[in-house]
This record gives structure tokens, sequence and C-alpha cells, in this order.
């Protein structure tokens, strides 16, 4: 065991190191030399996708069910594949209509819907809850087996002492300030220097299982039994996963590398230049690559030196702690701890400008009690960072202990797999209306908590186990695991299929049947257009000159209702 104030001070001392960088990363973007305007920081920055699943959970899940961990890999590297031809076409919207979200573009290409853009918002930060209670717990699990038990409980709980740390971490380096672009050239910074530790650290466990504790590979898999060798190798493990669970887990994967709302931000809201989605789209499945590279290692040393089957998802920290390793220990609860604190960073910054964007300000303009919220936009998305951060711990103490890391996050996939259909039907299909998006992205959003969230919930809670056992409404063919009669898939990719089926046929059929409004219509050809730059092509009866007194007038006395005068009047 480690003194846990040592480990504190580490952490306290890691992430003064990333402030000084996030500060001068800052200084220097703002005098016209931004060391993130670079493709390989911005393929870096993507790999936020390896969070504490990746690198604690993936051992876990190659334990539980083989080969199957994979597919979390997989599916993005066929995604980027796509990417010239997606992410691209995304990027140019995003700069044509300065879109901040993924709910800014569904928000845009439907009408300008303000209620689009709230259940998106929605959408979005209740299928985030379960991914950052993931972070929270690995921080906590990794911590408390750093420090020992008895280090723990003498902070009086070691996990409100994360939720605190990693709000103070979010708002200090994601949400310090308002940005008009929603461009953070000193997050982006921190993201990809944290992206490269979090890979030495767990290629170095590797080595260490296979070249330190064991002799390679060969010596290494004597030490297994025949049962664990193929339970390790096999495509399902204990489980006997099928070729429908192996297309479900794919299918997920492939929308979350976009989906995810911290995703959509890093790779869409923080491109700067379109050419680097090539770089990225060799660099990050490389990255991938890379650092799964020693999962099935590590976990078939773990087996060979006893650690028990169930810690699974802390044998990369368990093999160097047990050996005596204290360098390679505390280099990987520092990689552990960028993992988890890239991911919960970027997304609570995200859902926090959702969340004022498209929820907070419709309702101040309803209520003009409220209109003095207007000047305090950055403290209400510092409060809606901490609100993230704290229904995430709330669902990590009622769920974490029933889930193993990997199983937490299918959970958050499901989730913004609804998010496709509107998407991709909103920049390839000229038909779709914002009745059709809304019905769509709603059926699927209740399907996911009815098949997916709700079993989670029934794990901790008896409350939520009516529905599992005898069926909503006491329906029998509404249980959440068997909907409609349908038994014959496991539960991710019962999920799947019933979400993605009515998400889908939702949005297709009410789209036939209803008219696209005039703003739809409006912005249709630019977001389904072919992949050209949007350029402004001036037409025969454009004026020679334009009076900006008046226009400078209405923007400034709208700017004044958030910003003091003078820096409206800058602006």
């Amino acid at each position: 065991m480690i003194n846990p104030f040592a480990v504190l001070l580490l952490l306290a001392a890691y992430i003064c190191c990333l402030f000084l960088l996030a500060r001068w990363a800052e200084r220097r973007a703002e005098l016209g030399h931004g060391v993130t305007n670079n493709p390989y920081v911005y393929s870096l920055a993507l790999a936020t996708y390896c969070t504490s699943w990746t690198f604690y959970g993936s051992v876990g899940k190659a334990l539980d069910s083989g080969l199957l961990f994979l597919t979390i890999y997989i599916g993005p590297t066929i995604a980027a594949a796509l990417w010239w031809l997606i992410l691209r076409k995304l990027v140019r919207i995003k700069s044509r209509f300065h879109i901040t979200s993924i709910a800014d573009i569904l928000a845009a290409r439907y009408g300008k819907s303000h209620r689009i853009g709230a259940l998106a918002t929605v959408v979005a930060f209740i299928g985030s809850v379960p991914y950052v209670a993931l972070q929270l717990k690995s921080v906590i699990t990794t911590f408390t087996l750093l420090a020992g038990n008895g280090g723990a409980n003498s902070f009086l709980g070691i996990g409100p002492l994360v939720v605190l740390l990693m709000i103070f971490y979010t708002i200090v380096l994601g949400v310090r300030r308002m940005d008009p672009t929603d461009r953070h050239p000193g997050m982006v910074a921190t993201i990809a220097v944290e992206a490269v530790i979090k890979l030495i650290a767990l290629v170095g466990v590797g080595i260490f299982a296979l070249f330190v504790i064991n002799s390679g590979w060969d010596d290494l898999f004597s030490k297994l039994t025949p049962e664990q060798a193929a339970r390790l190798l096999s495509i399902g493990g204990g489980e006997g996963a099928s070729y429908v669970t192996w297309a479900s887990y794919l299918l997920l994967a492939m929308s979350a590398i976009l989906f995810l709302p911290h995703q959509f931000h890093l790779a869409v809201v923080e491109n700067s230049d379109e050419k680097h989605i090539l770089t990225a789209s060799w660099l990050f499945p490389l990255y991938l690559l890379l650092i799964n590279a020693f999962v099935v290692p590590i976990a078939a040393a773990g087996l060979a030196g006893g650690l028990p089957s169930a810690t699974a998802d802390t044998f990369v920290l368990g093999l160097p702690l047990r050996h005596g390793s204290t360098a390679l220990t505390l280099l990987v609860f520092l990689g552990g701890f960028s993992a988890a604190m890239s991911m919960v960073m970027v997304s609570a910054m995200t859902n926090a400008v959702m969340l004022t964007n498209h929820i907070l300000l419709p309702v101040i303009e309803k209520i003009p009690a409220l209109s003095l919220l207007k000047r305090r936009l950055l403290q209400c998305r510092w409060a809606s960072v901490a609100f993230l951060i704290l229904v995430s711990y709330w669902f990590e103490v009622a769920v974490g202990e029933s889930y193993i890391l990997v199983n937490i996050g299918i959970i958050a996939f499901g989730a913004v797999l609804q998010f496709a259909p509107a998407v991709l039907g909103g920049i390839f299909w000229r038909g779709g209306t914002r009745l059709g998006a809304g019905a769509g992205l709603g059926m699927g959003f209740l399907l996911w908590m009815h098949t997916m969230l709700m079993p989670a919930l029934a794990k901790g809670e008896p409350f939520w186990q009516g529905p599992m056992t005898h069926g909503l409404f006491g329906l029998p063919f509404l249980r959440s695991e068997a909907l409609f009669g349908l038994t014959g898939l496991d539960p991710v990719s019962h999920s799947v299929f019933w979400t993605l089926l009515f998400n889908t046929g939702c949005y297709v059929l009410v789209s036939q049947f209803t008219r696209q409004s005039k703003e739809e219509v409006a912005v249709v050809g630019e977001f389904v257009g072919l992949a050209q730059k949007f350029e402004a092509q001036a037409g025969a009866q454009v004026e020679a000159s334009i009076d900006l007194t008046e226009k400078c007038r209405l923007l400034e006395n709208t700017l004044t209702q958030y910003l003091p005068r003078n820096q409206a009047t800058e602006l």
C-alpha cells in the first residue's frame, strides 16, 4: 500500500502541471501560433474514447467475455474508414452553422427547433450519467486499492473527495471562461498529453506482465489451465456470445465514436482543419491497436498470478502493486486518472453548454423573473457541471457494485445510439422532418430507458424490479428484457434491436406523412448536399454596400443582456 497523502500530493502536482500546459497552449493560440492546430494533437484528442473503460475495464471484459472486448475498438476503426465522408461533412456543417454541440446540429437541421434541441440535450445528459459514473467508479476503486481501505476510510469516504476533485478539475481546465466559439485549445492540449500518458502506462504494464513477471508468451500461457486459456481467447467467454451479439456491440461502438457528446465535441467542434481528419483516420485506429495489444496478456498474468477473477477490472493496477513496482504503480494510477478525467472534463463541459443553451435560456425567456441569470451564464455552466457529476456519483453508488466497468459503459453507448437515425438521416436524406426526428429520437430514448437503463437500476434498487419481472404496467409483453415476447437475444442485442427498430421506423414513417417547415426547407440543401465547401456566392442582386449602424445597434442590445456593455461594444 502507498500513503494516501502521497497519492493526493501526486495528483495535485499532476493537475497543476496540466493547468500550466493549458495556459501555455491558450497563450500560444491567442498569439496565432496554436499548438492544437495539428493533425497529431487532433488525433490524440480523439483518444479520449479510451476512458477508464479501456484502461481498466477491457481486462475485466476479456476475463468475462473473451475477445468480445475487441468489438469496442473494431467498431471505431470501421467508422474511421468512413470519416472522410461523414465527419468531414459534419465539420463543414459546424463551420457553416456555428454548431457547438450535437443538440445544436439537430436543432439547426430541423428548422431551428427548440424542442429537438431540448430533447437531444436530455438524451445526451441522461446517457452521459452512466459513462461518467464509470469513470468515478474506476478512480474510487483504484485509489482504495492503492491506499488500502484504511487510507480511504481516513478521508471519511474517498467518493465525495473524488467528486469534488473532478468538479474542480473540469471547471478550471474546461469551463473557466465563456468562449463564443466553444473551442478550447488549452483543454485539447492537456487531453493529448493525457492520451500519451495512459498509452505509455498501459503498454508498460503489458511489458511488465509479459517479460518481467513472466518470460514471454509461452511461459505466461503455460501457467494457465486449458479452460482459462480457452475462455480468454474465445469469442464470448463463458457467455457464448453469438454473431448477433458481436454485431450489436460493433454497431454501438461505431455510433459512440461520433455521437457521445464529448466525442462529437472533440471530433467536430474542436476541428480546426478538415485535412486533420485524414491523419486521424489512420492514427486513431493505430492508437486503439497499441493500447489494446496487451489486454489479453495482462488478463492472463493476473490469473496466473493468483489474482481473483472478480477483481479483473483492477488487474492493470494490481499486478505492479502486488510485485512491489511502486514507480510503475503510480504511473498506472496517473494513467487511469487521465483516462477518466479527460472524458469527465469534456463530457461535463459539453453537457453544461447544452443545458444552458437548450434548457436554461428558453426557460429564462419565458420567465422574466429569471432574466438576471443571463449575466450569470458562466456560473450556470459551473452548476451544470456539478449537477452532472453529482448525479453520476449517485448512479455509481446505486448501480456500480452490480456491474463491471465495461457493462456500465454499454448503457451509455445504447443511449447515444439513438442520435444516429436523426443525425445521419439529417445529413444524407432530404425527406427527414422535424416531427419525424422528434418521434424517432423520443421513442428510441424511451425504449432505451425501458430495456437498458431500468434493468441496470433494478440490480441495485428493488423498486425498479417490477417492470423486469412482471412487465411495465403489469403487462407481461412489456418486460424490459423480453419485450413483445422476444427472448432469444442477449440483453444488449435485445435493446439495440428494439430501440433502433422503433427509432428508425418512427423517423422514416412520420417524415413520410409530415411536411417540412419553411426553416427546414431553407437549410436542408446545405445539410444534405455533397461534401462541397460551403462558400458564399454573390448573386446579381447583391447590394454594393450595407449600412451596419442599425445591425450593430441590434447586436449590441442583444449582447448587453448577457455581458457588460463595454464587452458587448468590443464584440
